[in-house]
């Protein structure tokens, strides 16, 4: 379920990469002509001139199965006492129930209230937890924390606040689609096979409180 009508989100940098393809498309246009005329004298050696952007390899090899997921980073703008809103919407894509721990760690997490720090979700059940950020009225002008939740596997959210005087604020939905994985990878024999490694990365949350 989507919560946020406005997500505020951050476009900086969009305008200028949008400018940078444009010229980019120009100036590969002007490569083009130059090679149908004759005037770059040698084909090859003009295209291998041509700075175009590189894709990745076909061979790259991802972060093994256990390693914590990535769901952002999500960015906010908030004045003095704006509020910034992530809702969590987890699912349990697993045949088997699983108890999921919700917690905010990092120096600034003190200012992030949970709306809950458990929640238990059955196979193919999906449920909702919401973090509030209120921005103080006084302080520094860059935040950051990092939320977890932690089920079959673990999850992230790098969170980053800035002090701005326009943004009121500023709302993200975040869905979360944990499960193991029973997919077999040609890159599998580089890693042990660890089908549901979440339980693990509790250690992570433990304070000792």
């Amino acid at each position: 379920m989507k919560h946020c009508t406005d997500s505020s989100t951050d476009f900086t940098g969009i305008e200028q990469a949008f400018k940078g393809l444009i010229a980019a498309q120009v100036s590969l246009g002007k490569e083009l002509l130059k090679i149908a005329s004759g005037v770059a004298g040698d084909a090859l050696g003009a295209a291998g001139g041509l700075k175009l952007p590189k894709g990745s390899s076909c061979c790259d090899i991802p972060e093994p199965c256990w390693m914590p997921v990535s769901h952002g980073p999500v960015k906010c703008k908030l004045r003095e006492e704006g509020q910034g809103n992530i809702w969590l919407s987890i699912v349990n894509e697993d045949f088997q129930p699983h108890s999921y721990a919700i917690a905010v760690k990092g120096a600034d997490a003190g200012l992030v209230k949970l709306s809950a720090n458990t929640l238990t979700l059955g196979p193919k059940e999906s449920g909702e937890v919401e973090a509030i950020f209120a921005m103080p009225a006084s302080g520094k002008n860059h935040y950051e924390v990092v939320l977890w939740a932690i089920g079959c596997r673990a999850h992230y959210v790098r969170w980053e606040i800035e002090r701005n005087g326009n943004g009121n604020k500023c709302c993200h939905d975040v869905s979360i689609c944990d499960q193991p994985d029973y997919v077999v990878h040609w890159y599998d024999h580089f890693y042990c096979p660890r089908p549901c490694m979440g339980q693990h990365a509790h250690a992570v949350l433990d304070d000792g409180s």
